[in-house]
């Protein structure tokens, strides 16, 4: 396993972490064996926005052959870009320094980023955010159940509808937090678990039109060679900024002499998602929470 973590110079082990992902000074890359001990560790300097935009460190770091990554708050563009090349991302929880956090990774006190934290209307995220403080959440008003504006904890296996493949877990592992009725996650989703309460388990199959929605065509472009990085590849993902100014991730498909042919859908579009879930928990927001439409952790 090879992990990287986003770190501030000179980076090693006694690093400090950055909550600057896309703008660190280094990634940290430490080469775990088998029964989790620290390998082989190299610094590697980051090498910014300049091409590639946000989906700069997925090309970077998905080019080095890492696996995981260890990091602070990230927006649903660059998380999208690293679950389309298998690389599984982790909070930091806090961890003050670069082995910190790789005891917590192997003692399982880490949480991952799942495909249900991305917003299914792409929201940009809060790529560089990270909480500064602990959350104090007030005391709930009426019974523990899903409802809007309440923090909710839930363990999923997502897998594909059609093929049954799994796509991401986070069984035996903390549970993933969202803030209810406010889009942080896809629509089917967040239909099925409005009312249920804390200990409950339920199925549901999400149709496209509920979840990622179907591949669109016109989201499928060619634009001049020149216009992409020149060591990109096929299956990495891009960030494209549109003539109106707003910015698209999108993935490689073929990369040709004279053109590349990219595709703006999400990698789960026209998927049907079976979801198979259990409420772990359901709290009152902070203010704080409310106020940014997410959960703060």
């Amino acid at each position: 396993m090879l992990v990287a973590i986003p770190t501030q110079s000179p980076g090693g082990l006694d690093a400090s972490i950055s909550d600057h992902f896309g703008h660190c000074d280094s990634f940290t890359l430490i080469e775990l064996s088998a029964d989790g001990q620290p390998g082989t560790v190299r610094v590697l300097p980051n090498q910014g926005h300049e091409h590639g935009g946000c989906m700069a460190p997925v090309q970077l770091l998905h080019g080095e052959g890492v696996t995981t990554l260890i990091s602070g708050g990230m927006g649903g563009r660059p998380l999208e870009g690293f679950q389309s090349v298998g690389i599984k991302v982790y909070f930091h929880e806090n961890s003050a320094t670069v082995a910190a956090a790789l005891e917590r990774l192997q003692a399982g006190d880490l949480r991952e980023f799942g495909p249900a934290q991305s917003c299914s209307s792409n929201c940009s995220g809060h790529e560089h955010d990270a909480p500064r403080e602990p959350i104090q959440r007030p005391a709930l008003d009426g019974p523990a159940e899903v409802a809007s504006d309440r923090i909710v904890g839930f363990n999923y296996t997502l897998r594909d509808g059609d093929s049954g493949e799994v796509l991401d877990s986070n069984q035996n592992q903390p549970p993933f937090h969202y803030l209810h009725g406010h889009q942080n996650i896809v629509p089917g989703l967040e239909k099925a678990m409005t009312g249920l309460t804390p200990g409950a388990t339920t199925r549901v199959r999400i149709p496209p039109e509920e979840g990622y929605g179907r591949p669109d065509p016109k989201r499928i472009i060619e634009v001049p060679r020149h216009a992409v990085p020149a060591d990109v590849t096929p299956g990495v993902m891009l960030e494209m900024r549109s003539r109106d100014g707003h910015v698209h991730p999108v993935v490689v498909l073929e990369v040709g002499d004279d053109k590349v042919r990219l595709d703006g859908n999400h990698p789960f579009a026209g998927k049907t998602l079976d979801f198979e879930l259990t409420i772990a928990d359901v709290q009152a927001a902070a203010p704080q929470e409310l106020e940014a439409g997410r959960a703060l952790e």
